[in-house]
């Protein structure tokens, strides 16, 4: 589905068209809030990617990338090792003056950028060679634009790379949702969040299956009585 798609069906759910720019505006604005919420819910397995640092020697600070909403995991693939994520109480600790260097084993996270807003981390000991040390991550879901600049999402864009169907689905609801509170239609938007709640719980269990190497089957009654066995298909290759 694209967003002028969702934004179609999501005004004609509210008894509203798409004809009007004043509704279609808003009805991106809400796209954007539901869009944030989505994506904040819960650290979706869809939603993780991955980027590299490229460390220079003598540099202990670097900014992860734009679009970090939480990292999971960092490691030193120069030297093939995974990295150990840090307090900066425990960098206090250890090397009070930061002065150590060498080969980084460690990464320490120190908020968030005052200027930039991105995610910052000290790798410790402070680099005294380069090495590449790729990590992973959960991404922040882009904003919605007419025309999609800045590495926003256009009203014409296809959504596939940027989330699952049944999650766009939630965005239909959503925004229908929004718009039925804002005409003071606080029973459409309660329908309208209920239908919203059910497609997250099923985007929820889609998530928790997914990549699942094992689970329990229960045995039928007639042939188990009260019994159950484990079943246990074939490892993910």
């Amino acid at each position: 589905m694209t967003p002028l798609e969702i934004m179609t069906i999501g005004l004609r759910r509210a008894g509203l068209t798409i004809s009007s720019a004043i509704f279609k505006d808003n009805a991106r604005d809400y796209m954007n809030i539901q869009m944030a919420e989505i994506g904040a819910a819960t650290e979706w397995q869809w939603s993780e990617t991955e980027a590299t640092i490229t460390t220079a020697a003598g540099t202990k600070t670097y900014s992860l990338e734009p679009d970090v909403y939480a990292p999971i995991s960092f490691r030193n693939s120069t030297n093939n090792f995974p990295m150990t994520v840090r307090t900066a109480s425990w960098l206090d600790a250890n090397d009070s003056n930061q002065s150590d260097t060498g080969d980084p084993d460690s990464i320490i996270p120190i908020g968030i950028n005052s200027t930039t807003g991105y995610w910052e981390v000290i790798l410790w000991p402070t680099p005294n060679v380069i090495v590449s040390i790729p990590y992973r991550y959960h991404k922040i879901l882009p904003l919605f634009t007419s025309g999609g600049l800045s590495s926003t999402i256009a009203d014409s864009a296809d959504l596939a790379p940027y989330m699952p169907v049944w999650m766009q689905h939630a965005l239909i609801y959503g925004v229908s949702m929004m718009y039925h509170a804002e005409k003071g239609d606080f029973d459409g938007e309660s329908r309208e969040r209920q239908n919203k709640d059910t497609q997250i719980d099923l985007a929820y269990a889609l998530d928790g299956r997914a990549f699942a190497n094992q689970r329990v089957r229960l045995g039928r009654p007639s042939d188990s009585l009260g019994r159950f066995e484990f079943y246990n298909p074939a490892a993910l290759s």
